[in-house]
């Protein structure tokens, strides 16, 4: 005999529950046996009664209330609630059936239906109508019917399809859930394109994978295709018996990277595809061969592994071929050519980090012929110029009160003047500093040390071996205080000294044998500055005079004691006031001397602000030993001038000059704009001119690039550098971009404008392409530099 039961809205309830709960108990008991039923209101089961309305409606225990409580939260494991406009029992047959607005919860679980059936006999559960299952993680799945175990693990759908992260969308005649971790689709269709128009019409997605059969396997991470076909904007551009990608839901997984693409003198067409192989939870691999029409194909690898205290990872390249130039023509010999690229940190306590790398290439044009990226970015503890690599071990120490290097290094110089065997083996350079938690005489006292040694197979002037080696040891402290005074007022007086010891040989060809030399320097100074605050309506200004006194001994030239890491000594905003202006330790600055300038801020209450920087340098006598380009060796230095503004993150500037104490003649200028309007725009425009640069020429260059939205979707990418002295561009982009929420792509021309021995000016197509939820690579780097 059947029974039915109507749906009463509770007022004030924040859920819906059934009037009679035998029906809800016996619907529920029956898919969970082991479970009471359960409401959002609380827990019943088969011998609750309620006499009235009124029963329902009084008071639950706050632990059970809606407000506090989640619902699911409530059910717990194996508990069940369902509602329905009617549900209808059937003793004889065993089913329950609920019809309109149904609405269950199981295990995590929510489905939505216009009718629901559950048959006691065989734990089958039948939903039909506008079916909605909504699962733990989020994803959700619709049909126009589905059958299923009681579980909601396993059945059968027909009109499939499946809202999944990343807005990855499945749709497909029919699906079969064959457990938790596996479903099989027929006649399906994959994308994570929009498939609605902002208005709400259909609209064809961006891209989208077609296939007569798709098994998604969640357990192993993959997603496989047979007979597919892949399309853009509806039109069919290839297709293929089998394909497979990475589950989208997947964290990381193996499969396919963005291809490389592009079309230039040297290489040809060139299609190079990466791709993935995740080897453990902290491991991965990326092959990526390089295939060529002009030239043999060329090999990379990326292999990457993290650790508990740490993470290794090297970049790999190999070719079997002739060296080429700009037009692809071959000469010399035919042979392996490779490279290397690692590196490699650990910290394995909270104050020591241990590293190395490892660069080396077997061509010096070999980057360049084969387009290799981002080979010149820093990645230990020390750095290089561009065009060079270096290789090093180290490893540091450092807490609050001190800090310990010790490193080793070997540089390859890749530049047309650059003679390796002139480039020193660094082994080891040793720095150390310590501050005692005691204060000396009312400041702060720094013990310092140094030593380096350098070993050269031949001579940096002659490029004959043997080449000069050289030693030095530095022990050295540093005292500061400072006193503020009512006014404001503030200064730091300072005293410096430390001693070298200099020990080198092979200096010449004809003076071989071993000199040492000792020194010691020492400064006596102090810093004044005296800062004015005032507010004028919202803007905050700061006015700072700054002044810096030293008087060291007269710098005396040395003839052992080599200039390494002092030859090249810049002069700017960022060491107007160090008493010693050289970067390193060969040389020292001395002689009683002046650094004067002055500071002003503005800082606006909305966000804006901008500094302005102006100061130069005195000294009693000029000093022959500095380098003539800086104009510190005069009594009077260039006037520095440098300025800086921010707006909010959304546009900002800097300008800064060197301008001549005489003349007002500008010697150097350099400036810079960085602007962004959120996504529709970003770019920066740099100009640079140098009177003497380090090598004494006269450079001068102007850069701009960025990125505009002409439309929703459609813009432009364009960058410049142009050399102005030379009259001839460095390299030039023009390129067309379309993005969607699915998609971003870029087809880009590029002009090289650069001479490097037999590579000439050459102009290349290249097509930068990367599709939503394709391309990760899995753990992010860290850094322990």
């Amino acid at each position: 005999m059947n029974q039915v039961w109507k749906r009463r809205l509770l007022t004030g309830a924040a859920t819906l529950a059934l009037v009679s709960a035998p029906a809800v108990a016996a619907f529920a008991q029956a898919a969970a046996p082991n479970a009471p039923a359960a409401t959002a209101l609380g827990r019943i089961n088969s011998r609750d009664r309620f006499s009235s309305d009124q029963e329902l409606l009084k008071p639950k225990p706050p632990a059970l209330t809606p407000s506090t409580t989640n619902s699911d939260q409530l059910l717990g494991d194996g508990g069940f609630y369902m509602e329905a406009d009617a549900v209808i029992g059937d003793d004889q047959a065993k089913t329950w059936t609920a019809r309109g607005a149904v609405e269950a919860r199981y295990n995590g679980r929510l489905l939505r239906a216009n009718e629901v059936q559950f048959n006691q006999n065989n734990g089958v559960v039948t939903a039909r109508g506008d079916v909605q299952l909504i699962n733990p993680d989020g994803t959700v799945e619709f049909a126009k019917s589905m059958t299923m175990d009681k579980d909601f693990g396993a059945g059968i759908a027909l009109g499939f399809s499946s809202r999944q992260s990343q807005n990855t969308k499945i749709a497909s005649d029919d699906a079969v859930r064959l457990n938790q971790d596996a479903m099989e689709l027929n006649k399906a269709v994959f994308t994570v394109c929009d498939i609605c128009a902002p208005d709400g019409s259909p609209q064809s997605p961006t891209w989208s994978i077609q296939a007569e059969r798709v098994i998604q396997d969640h357990k192993r991470q993959i997603v496989y295709y047979k007979n597919v076909v892949i399309k853009v904007k509806g039109i069919p551009v290839l297709a293929s018996p089998v394909f497979w990608h990475v589950d989208p839901q997947a964290k990381r997984g193996s499969g396919l990277l963005a291809p490389k693409i592009s079309i230039d003198g040297k290489r040809g067409f060139s299609y190079e595809q990466p791709y993935l192989f995740v080897l453990s939870p902290s491991a991965d691999l990326v092959v990526s061969p390089q295939l060529n029409t002009k030239v043999n194909p060329e090999f990379n690898a990326e292999l990457r592994e993290r650790f508990y205290s740490g993470e290794i990872g090297g970049r790999f390249g190999y070719a079997y071929d002739n060296q080429f130039d700009s037009h692809g023509k071959k000469y010399s010999d035919l042979t392996s050519r490779s490279y290397i690229l690692a590196q490699g940190a650990f910290a394995p306590t909270a104050t020591w980090v241990y590293g190395f790398t490892a660069e080396r290439v077997t061509d010096p044009l070999f980057f360049d012929r084969y387009s290799i990226p981002n080979v010149y970015d820093r990645r230990g503890l020390f750095g290089t110029d561009d065009k060079r690599l270096i290789s090093q071990i180290y490893a540091v120490e450092q807490d609050s009160r001190s800090y310990f290097s010790i490193a080793a290094m070997s540089f390859q110089g890749l530049r047309q003047e650059d003679q390796n065997g002139t480039f020193p083996i660094v082994a080891p350079l040793v720095e150390a500093r310590y501050e005692p938690n005691v204060k000396i005489a009312g400041g702060r006292l720094r013990l310092e040390g140094s030593g380096v040694l350098l070993d050269r197979a031949r001579n940096v002037t002659t490029d004959i071996a043997p080449g000069e080696d050289s030693r030095r040891a530095t022990l050295g402290g540093d005292w500061r205080s400072s006193y503020t005074f009512y006014n404001g007022a503030r200064l730091e007086p300072f005293v410096n000294a430390r001693g070298d010891l200099y020990n080198i040989d092979q200096y010449s060809k004809t003076d071989t044998g071993m000199h040492t030399t000792t020194r010691g320097l020492a400064t006596v100074g102090v810093d004044a500055s005296w800062p004015f605050f005032r507010r004028d309506k919202d803007v905050t200004i700061v006015m700072e005079p700054i002044a810096q006194l030293a008087a060291s001994p007269r710098t005396i030239r040395y003839k052992y004691i080599p200039n390494e890491d002092s030859q090249v000594i810049d002069f700017d905003e960022t060491n107007l006031f160090d008493s010693n202006h050289s970067p390193g330790f060969d040389y020292y600055e001395g002689g009683i001397r002046a650094n004067v300038g002055g500071r002003a801020t503005f800082r606006w209450d909305d966000g804006p602000t901008a500094q302005l920087l102006v100061g130069r340098a005195f000294r009693t006598e000029v000093d022959p030993t500095l380098p003539t380009r800086t104009s510190l060796n005069q009594t009077a230095s260039d006037w520095v001038l440098a300025i800086s503004g921010d707006v909010n993150g959304s546009f900002s500037t800097f300008a800064r000059t060197l301008l001549d104490s005489k003349t007002g003649k500008i010697r150097r200028f350099d400036s810079g704009i960085n602007f962004s309007n959120g996504a529709r725009s970003n770019g920066y425009i740099r100009y640079l001119r140098d009177d003497a640069d380090v090598n004494g020429q006269r450079t001068e260059y102007v850069q701009f690039g960025g990125q505009m939205l002409l439309s929703r979707r459609w813009g432009v990418v364009a960058s410049s550098n142009y050399d102005m002295a030379a009259n001839r561009p460095v390299r030039q982009e023009l390129g067309l971009l379309y993005q969607d929420e699915c998609t971003h792509w870029e087809l880009v021309f590029q002009h090289n404008g650069t001479f490097d021995r037999t590579l000439r000016p050459s102009d290349k197509i290249v097509l930068r392409l990367l599709l939503a939820t394709f391309g990760g690579t899995g753990y992010q780097r860290s850094d322990f530099r």
